[in-house]
């Protein structure tokens, strides 16, 4: 390791080990695999998405690059601007061990997602290429270097910019330093558990499990915060577990029992408030995100009922139809968003 490496992360607080060797993304990751996981994030939360190594190298290809970005990087002076705005980024990320959100010298929003194994620094991701829908937003993040050049020489290309809300960036950067370390962490047990054969078949249904879960979440219907601040303040904790807990089935006591008030009251005030049984709700709801998991990703209709918390994929498929009026399958068929 470099002694500017060394230096950097004792600054941080970081493990500092003499054979880093064993921390390189790619001894870790299949980086082809990873790189298709990438072009799939991009086109799914219409952010720009590469991973860089330890140092600030790329290890994978530029996953939907804008327009205004590639041009502007194609010049030397500017390229220097976005390289110095990664640098930063990249270590205020690491300090806090979070995704760090910030401007570039254009008032794009970019996003630093750090990837750490045993408090080792290891590499980040690095999102975003988006503009924000409420200008005010932007005084409530740095920008990192303040801009001198005109834009008018890229103004097609920056109108042409993805616009988003802070809370959906927010939402998007938290999911992918979820996803990120999750994978790494996975990556290095499953690395760990070659040589257990009866051990390595179990890790695997469990990783596959776990996965579905965290795509159901990441990519269905973000309607539950509305739902969940405009519901009796009673009911409020039941909304926020049914909303977090997309691949469990609580049962209404068990509701009852976490709201604090009875089940006949529960039942009550939940039938007043949403003009629906909590069962029938429930069900409505499920078949909701699955639709919109049918419609945005590529999960079996086997993953999306395991990650909905459907014990039989015949009742799942059986529960839609009753709902939608045709199964999974037609239903992808005929209104798969391209």
């Amino acid at each position: 390791m470099s002694l500017r490496g060394k230096i950097l992360r004792k600054e941080l607080g970081m493990v500092v080990t003499d054979d880093m060797e064993a921390f390189k993304i790619g001894k870790i990751l299949n980086l082809e695999k990873w790189q298709e996981i990438q072009d799939g994030l991009s086109k799914m939360t219409k952010m720009a998405i590469i991973t860089v190594d330890y140092k600030g190298v790329p290890v994978t290809g530029h996953s939907g690059c804008s327009g205004f970005c590639s041009a502007v990087r194609n010049d030397p002076e500017l390229r220097a601007l976005c390289q110095k705005c990664d640098s930063r980024a990249g270590l205020e990320a690491v300090r806090s061990n979070e995704p760090y959100i910030y401007l570039c010298h254009f008032k794009i929003v970019d996003v630093a997602i750090p990837i750490t194994v045993d408090g080792n620094y290891i590499g980040a991701v690095m999102a975003g290429q988006v503009r924000l829908s409420d200008q005010e937003e932007e005084a409530e993040l740095e920008q990192i270097i303040s801009r001198t050049s005109s834009i008018a020489e890229y103004s097609s290309d920056y109108d042409a910019l993805p616009v988003m809300s802070y809370g959906e960036i927010k939402q998007i950067a938290d999911t992918l330093f979820l996803l990120c370390n999750y994978v790494i962490e996975e990556a290095l047990e499953k690395n760990f558990l070659i040589g257990m054969p009866e051990l390595k078949q179990q890790n695997i249904k469990k990783l596959k499990e776990d996965m579905d879960s965290m795509l159901s979440n990441a990519f269905v219907s973000q309607q539950g915060e509305e739902l969940i601040s405009a519901t009796h303040p009673l009911l409020r904790p039941a909304i926020e577990y049914i909303y977090g807990n997309k691949d469990m089935n609580p049962s209404q006591k068990e509701m009852a029992e976490l709201c604090k008030i009875s089940p006949s009251y529960f039942s009550r005030l939940f039938s007043g408030e949403f003009g629906d049984s909590y069962s029938s709700f429930v069900s409505k709801l499920k078949i909701k995100w699955a639709t919109e998991l049918l419609l945005d990703t590529d999960l079996s209709v086997a993953q999306i009922s395991d990650a909905l918390g459907f014990s039989d994929n015949g009742y799942f498929i059986k529960k839609f139809k009753k709902i939608e009026g045709v199964t999974p399958l037609v239903y992808r068929k005929f209104y798969k968003r391209y």
